[in-house]
């Protein structure tokens, strides 16, 4: 018997017949996997926890140019829609994935801070030097620079950043929570409050223990016996009294250091700042595939022969009154198509009087013009992002100056945040007000800088201000100056003559010449004119021995 059903096996293998699968086995498969992964929720392979991290912040949509302009008409409906199309655009466009970079990547996040509760007596108390202390071992487990930029390109990719403090004993970071889980429903004093779908902590390989504790506190109160939720569901409750829970969702606030970020924080849908662009990025393969079509048209030629006629036909009426038999024009029509390129045509063998039509059209590039449109329509610094034509100096400089003010409309919530917690939760006393400043364009830093100096000469020194137009914390700056002065690091330099030390006659030549160094004072980059900008550029005053 079993040989016999072994047989039969072996014979439908080899015949490849292949067995339907009822809607019942189906069904019975699927309540297997549910029950299995509801009756086993610590099972868990790295394909569906990779997944589930994936699922946090990883959504991207494709749409066409109807779907787009309907999801734009009625974003408020279509939020997650959008902010799909933002990311699959990200992935497929450079153009708007620069945008994006540029803008998330501008802030350069320089903090500064001072007391708010204190006289300048204060300063040299105890008390005051452990509650500053407490703020320098803040800001440095913190890395704000590499927190705030990671919070800022999620806020301009899609509009929103929910998250969990954590403090990990050495170094505190933001835990991104799954957006799709996450409600807006009210704002504080301190920042945004939303809830939290608790539906997450029960999908396959979603582990509770990779977040903090009091996740565990709420899933008590959602999916407990109901004794822990002691309030109802009060949107008004102050951020120490969110403890009301709705069907699956949880109230949170920054008490419990739950966190909400938005781009735009003065409207709580969740649209993406460059939305706008979407319809011109949606109409660019299209674009691109007509402008390949249009090079493959100019790079076609055609070759046209007229076959001759029988004009002195004596003998009677010949069929077609053609000179050359159709079998004949056929074998020539083979022996010329396979001797030349295919991006010639026949139109007939070339007998007599042969002609060649150019496909030649203008040199109008149509995908280098729907380039300018939607670098154009980001609303930017342009010519920063893709650059196809020449921008005046004052231009380029106003138009940054503009791209700063956009990048950096985030600081305020990012200061709220830092008062919050250090005032709240790190000092024991005094308070401190923070602000953020600079961006880290070049020119920027150095515009800092050279204000910070202008006051030193005029006895005025702020070594935070000098701290943060170099890029570093205050006490970074503090340990840095003291550090070289304990190592007798300047006693050591030996002076060397140069051009600024030596007199103007003092300097010689390769022919032993004395000659005097001349020239005007070096101009900073933005007090050039166009012209002085482009002579710079070029280095023609360096060839002339001028100064630049």
């Amino acid at each position: 018997m079993v040989s016999d059903k072994k047989d039969k096996l072996s014979e439908s293998i080899s015949n490849n017949i292949e067995e339907e699968v009822t809607e019942q086995q189906v069904f019975d498969v699927y309540e297997f996997a549910k029950s299995a992964y509801n009756r086993f929720p610590n099972v868990f392979t790295p394909d569906l926890v990779n997944q589930r991290m994936k699922d946090i912040n990883m959504n991207p949509r494709g749409g066409t140019a109807e779907a787009i302009t309907s999801a734009l008409e009625k974003p408020q409906q279509n939020e997650e829609l959008l902010i799909g199309y933002s990311e699959f655009f990200e992935y497929t466009d450079m153009i708007y994935k620069k945008v994006l970079s540029y803008i998330a990547l501008l802030p350069s996040y320089d903090v500064t801070y001072v007391p708010t509760n204190a006289v300048v007596s204060d300063l040299s108390k105890n008390q005051y030097k452990a509650d500053e202390k407490r703020v320098v071992d803040f800001l440095y487990k913190l890395n704000l620079k590499e927190e705030f930029t990671k919070i800022g390109k999620q806020m301009i990719r899609q509009e929103s950043y929910y998250s969990v403090f954590r403090d990990d004993g050495e170094k505190f970071e933001f835990q991104e929570l799954p957006r799709n889980y996450c409600k807006i429903t009210g704002r504080a004093e301190w920042g945004l409050l939303f809830d939290f779908d608790m539906n997450w902590f029960i999908q396959p390989a979603v582990d509770i223990d990779m977040y903090p504790s009091i996740f565990k506190k709420y899933y008590g109160r959602v999916f407990g016996d109901g004794t822990n939720n002691i309030n109802k569901y009060i949107p008004s409750n102050a951020i120490d009294k969110r403890t009301g829970t709705y069907v699956y969702y949880v109230q949170t606030s920054m008490e419990d250091n739950f966190w909400a970020f938005k781009f735009n924080d003065s409207q709580v849908g969740n649209v993406p700042y460059f939305s706008p662009m979407f319809n011109d990025l949606v109409l660019v393969p299209k674009v691109r595939e007509l402008q390949t079509n249009k090079y493959v048209i100019e790079a076609t030629k055609m070759l046209i022969g007229l076959i001759p006629l029988l004009k002195d036909n004596k003998s009677g009426n010949v069929k077609d009154m053609m000179g050359i038999a159709p079998e004949t024009l056929g074998k020539f029509l083979g022996l010329l198509r396979g001797s030349i390129n295919d991006v010639y045509g026949l139109g007939a063998v070339p007998f007599e009087d042969i002609k060649e039509i150019d496909f030649k059209q203008d040199p109008w590039n149509m995908q280098v013009d729907q380039n300018k449109n939607t670098r154009a329509s980001s609303g930017l610094t342009s010519n920063l992002i893709y650059n196809y034509e020449k921008m005046n100096m004052i231009e380029t400089q106003n138009s940054i100056a503009v791209d700063e003010m956009i990048a950096t409309q985030i600081y305020p919530q990012f200061e709220k945040f830092l008062e919050y917690y250090v005032n709240e939760k790190i000092t024991t006393k005094y308070k401190f007000k923070f602000t953020l400043e600079g961006s880290n364009l070049p020119a920027n830093k150095k515009e800092r800088l050279a204000t910070q100096m202008t006051l030193v000469d005029k006895g005025i020194v702020m070594h935070q201000k000098i701290a943060s137009a170099l890029g570093m914390l205050p006490n970074t700056l503090e340990m840095q100056m003291a550090m070289t002065k304990s190592r007798d690091w300047v006693e050591n330099l030996t002076p060397v003559r140069t051009s600024y030390t030596l007199g103007s006659e003092d300097i010689t030549t390769s022919d032993n010449k004395n000659t005097k160094t001349s020239g005007r004072t070096v101009k900073d980059d933005s007090e050039l004119t166009d012209s002085g900008a482009t002579t710079r550029s070029s280095g023609d005053n360096i060839a002339k021995g001028g100064n630049i």
